[in-house]
């Protein structure tokens, strides 16, 4: 998914790419809404999701940091927080869609709002 937003070029994939990767599949096929039939909704399953989230997140966000501050072209910085920026903005919102979508059940309202916190 995140491929298309950085195109389809054979190059390494970077720890912030690979974060991101884990984040979108953690929001698209994880918790979606359509294929929660076995998400563990438990305390325990949605701690262990959160958690690893939040350290996926942290992971990214160190990565960023570090190609921010080490990169000598503003340009190019700008461009790749946009293309982040969009991304988890877009996540977001499906976040937002699903818990609109599953108001009724209360585990998986409180996973999408905390996954929309992280």
């Amino acid at each position: 998914m995140l491929r298309a937003f950085i195109g389809n070029i054979k190059r390494k994939v970077t720890p912030v790419e690979k974060g991101i990767e884990k984040i979108i599949n953690l929001v698209s096929a994880t918790a979606h809404p359509d294929k929660i039939a076995n998400l563990d909704l438990s305390e325990t399953g949605i701690t262990s999701l959160l958690k690893a989230a939040s350290e996926d997140l942290e992971n990214v966000r160190i990565n960023l940091v570090s190609i921010i501050f080490n990169s000598a072209n503003q340009t190019n910085v700008e461009s790749l927080v946009q293309n982040y920026q969009s991304v988890l903005i877009r996540l977001l919102n499906d976040l937002y869609n699903y818990k609109l979508y599953q108001s009724r059940n209360g585990n998986l309202s409180k996973l999408y709002a905390s996954l929309s916190i992280c």
